[in-house]
Order: structure tokens, then sequence, then C-alpha cells
């Protein structure tokens, strides 16, 4: 169980390091950009994909698509982590655990 908790701590560690350098990443490219270029981007971003109308249904699947690829995601990485932990030969040489 101990290794099980660490592997799911190492496992959001992991995934909040990977958003981290995408939103470091993106902020650094709009700064990149200059105003102009960004409140463009911006206004071209909300006229396309904001404005318009979707229904209700469509936004609840998007979403459960969303989050269930994202825990799915998660629990893959808990499960490698958990078998890399448990896999890996004791430190003082004795055969069990």
């Amino acid at each position: 169980m101990k290794n099980h908790l660490l592997a799911r701590i190492i496992a959001a560690a992991m995934l909040g390091l990977l958003f981290g350098c995408y939103f470091y990443s993106k902020e650094n490219e709009y700064a990149r950009m200059g105003r102009r270029e960004f409140l463009a981007k911006q206004a071209f971003r909300f006229d396309q994909r904001i404005a318009r109308h979707h229904s209700l249904g469509f936004e609840i699947a998007g979403f459960l698509f969303l989050v269930g690829g994202f825990i799915g995601s998660y629990e893959l990485l808990v499960i490698g982590i958990t078998k890399t932990l448990w896999s890996s030969p004791p430190l003082d040489g004795r055969a069990g655990r």
C-alpha cells in the first residue's frame, strides 16, 4: 500500500510538471507575440470557438471524454510506477518483501 501511495504522489508530480512546462511554454509564446498579435489571436479564437453555440449534450460528452482521458492517463501512469517500484530488487539483498 505504501508503494501505491508513493506511485500516486509521483504520478501527480509528473503530470503537474508536464502541465507546468506546457503552460510556461504557452506563456513564453504569448510574450514573444506582442500585445497586438496576442489580442488578434484571442479575438479570432473567441469568434471561432466561444461565440458559436454548442449543444449541452456535445459539451457534456466532450468534457467526459477529456476528463476520462486525463484520469485514464493518470491511472496508467500510477500502474506503471507501481510496477516499477514493486519489481525493483530489494537493496538489502533479501529475496522477499
